[in-house]
């Protein structure tokens, strides 16, 4: 048994209230089982209970067992003076204040409702990925829905917490942020810290004064990455080193990286920080280095995915790489691309900017922009599906996301809706 559990039954009240007593024998009415505290001090506040007739207000702490008590110092502690009810599943030793007065327990195994006892065991013990996937299918649709409606909220917004810290180190310069931001995501899992050392290195002003030269984005870009110290062979890198040393004595740009930072490795061609360093300089031309500006006016999701598919220059239709020929083609993002930077960049980019400047439309924007993208595909989808459970949209399948990981992982089946709802009303 854990305390959370024993917690959880005080707050929703899971309990038979009938004919309770207190461990001394005296009659207990539970008439508001408090406010409950998140900071330090007593489980719960401003409680309500009526014992042997007397009406007392005050405190509530809960323990697994009364003499976690004594375990945890509360008898030396001036914050538990005012507790009127020690609620705890087994009451195995007497417990005072630190005046010598004894403290009315309440002992729950005495009220507990086995079958719901026993089916939060039963979550607790599965070693199932999702521990209540055997009784999923007991929990309504809409209820699940709902769910992961709130969860996409908290997803951005933690997301949005994230990203505050960031702008307040670039001077709360939004297009630097959104660069950072776009950066660091098309890196990928391997490159996204380095990604985001490269727009730190380099000076945005400098990026937004050569917004219409693409060659000298890139030049910038590719010469800050460290990406340009070798000797090349073909006459377009070497075009932008030269670039690069003349910008680096205009600008005195700042140290660049190394480029051992970069990983190549187990990754697609397509995935090179060569590619996406390339495609991310094209963004800035074809936007005039103002992308969030831009896809700060535009409401409909086919103009934002337009906006942002930039063709990258035309030596990268046979390179992935500097200096190095490969196959000839067209390399665009594709649409499943650019909806997955909507979702991880610019919608949580919504969510920052309409919590800093008060505006909930953009909150709003943001979410009506999820509603309208398709339901990502990966592994965490992929396990969900196969429960019978598939993302309507993207909205949805973020808030899998955020249950799997913030949940489902941590066995928080308790704080869960989904885990409320079964511990309450399925059968065993």
């Amino acid at each position: 048994m854990k305390e959370d559990f024993v917690h959880y039954m005080w707050k929703h009240m899971l309990i038979h209230k009938q004919d309770m007593s207190t461990t001394d024998g005296s009659s207990l009415d539970v008439i508001s089982p408090g406010i409950e505290n998140h900071d330090a001090g007593p489980d719960f506040t401003a409680a309500r209970v009526r014992i042997d007739g007397t009406l007392w207000a005050g405190n509530v702490e809960l323990h697994v067992k009364s003499s976690y008590w004594y375990d945890h110092g509360h008898h030396k502690d001036e914050a538990y003076d005012n507790i009127i009810l020690h609620v705890v599943y087994q009451a195995d030793k007497e417990v005072v204040k630190r005046n010598g007065s004894p403290i009315p327990h309440l002992e729950l195994k005495n009220y507990c409702d086995p079958q719901l006892e026993n089916r939060y065991l039963l979550l607790m013990k599965s070693k199932n990925v999702i521990p209540c996937e055997k009784l999923l299918g007991k929990v309504d649709d809409f209820t699940f829905r709902h769910w992961l409606c709130r969860l996409l909220v908290c997803r951005m917004e933690r997301k949005a917490d994230d990203a505050i810290r960031f702008l307040q180190y670039f001077g709360n310069d939004w297009e630097q942020l959104c660069l950072f931001l776009l950066a660091r995501y098309l890196g990928g899992k391997a490159n996204a810290s380095t990604f985001g050392l490269l727009i730190q290195r380099t000076p945005i002003e400098a990026l937004m004064k050569n917004h219409d030269d693409l060659i000298t984005l890139e030049a910038l870009l590719f010469g800050q990455a460290g990406l340009l110290e070798k000797s090349f062979q073909e006459p377009y890198p070497i075009k932008l080193k030269n670039e690069y040393y003349y910008l680096g004595k205009k600008y005195d740009l700042p140290e660049r990286l190394h480029k051992r930072l970069w990983k190549y490795s187990r990754m697609r061609p397509a995935n090179f920080p060569d590619m996406r360093i390339a495609q991310l300089a094209a963004m800035i031309h074809v936007n005039q280095g103002r992308l969030f500006s831009k896809v700060l006016t535009m409401n409909a999701l086919d103009n934002i995915c337009d906006m942002m598919r930039a063709d990258v220059n035309a030596y990268w239709r046979a390179h992935y790489r500097l200096d190095s020929k490969s196959r000839h083609n067209i390399k665009k993002m594709g649409v499943a691309t650019w909806h997955n930077i909507l979702i991880n960049v610019l919608v949580p980019l919504f969510f920052i900017y309409g919590k800093e400047r008060n505006k909930a439309s953009f909150v709003e924007h943001g979410l009506d922009l999820m509603a309208k993208i398709p339901g990502e595909q990966n592994r965490i989808t992929s396990i969900w599906k196969s429960l019978g459970r598939e993302p309507a949209n993207a909205g949805e399948s973020q808030g899998m996301i955020e249950l799997y990981k913030q949940y489902c992982l941590a066995r928080k089946c308790l704080k869960c809706s989904i885990g409320h709802q079964i511990l309450k009303k399925t059968k065993s």
